[in-house]
Parts: C-alpha cells; structure tokens; sequence
C-alpha cells in the first residue's frame, strides 16, 4: 500500500481547521497537520505577499484525486497550492493510518 502527504495552502486558521476537519470525518485522510502562520510570496498580476496556513494531510495514495477534488470543493481560492508526494515512513504510524483509513 502506497501512502502520501498532500500539501494545501489556505489564507485563514479558520479555513484551514475546517477543510481538515471535513477531510478526516469524510476519511480522506487519517490525519492533518495545520502550520502557520507563514509569509507566501508569489506574483499574481503583481508581487503578492500574504499571511498563510499549510495544511499537510496524510492519506494513502489511492485517495489523492478524492482529497484533492473535495479541497477544491471546500476552498476559497480559485485556485489553491494543492501539491501531493508519495512517502515512506514508520510503519506502525503507517499501520494505523491503513487502519483509519480502510475501516468501516
């Protein structure tokens, strides 16, 4: 079983808490990590430079089109960093995310 970590950016804590909570309950990812505040520079028809949250969730690889399709859903940004990477790990953490994740 392959595992990933797929890496999202949001503009709000707020934001951030509920997306990662929609994507535990809904069981799209076994856990997610919630980082920030941090600077993001990037040009959007000008230099941008804004306060922002990382959102690191780990899923099983399987389930990256589900995850990403629900952000997108959830999202306020037209267009959000969503990024995926397979990973390799611990296995009894990883033992227990396939234990979250496949249980019915």
């Amino acid at each position: 079983m392959d595992f990933s970590i797929v890496y999202i950016t949001c503009s709000h804590l707020d934001t951030a808490q509920s997306i990662g909570r929609q994507l535990v309950e809904e069981r799209l990812t076994a856990c997610v990590n919630i980082i920030g505040p941090i600077l993001s520079i990037y040009e959007d028809a000008s230099l941008v430079e804004k306060q922002e949250y990382i959102l690191l969730a780990k899923t099983l690889s399987d389930r990256v089109e589900n995850l990403i399709r629900r952000v997108l859903e959830l999202h306020e940004y037209n267009t959000p960093a969503i990024l995926a990477w397979s990973v390799d790990g611990d296995e009894h953490f990883l033992d227990w995310m396939k234990r979250y994740l496949t249980q019915r």
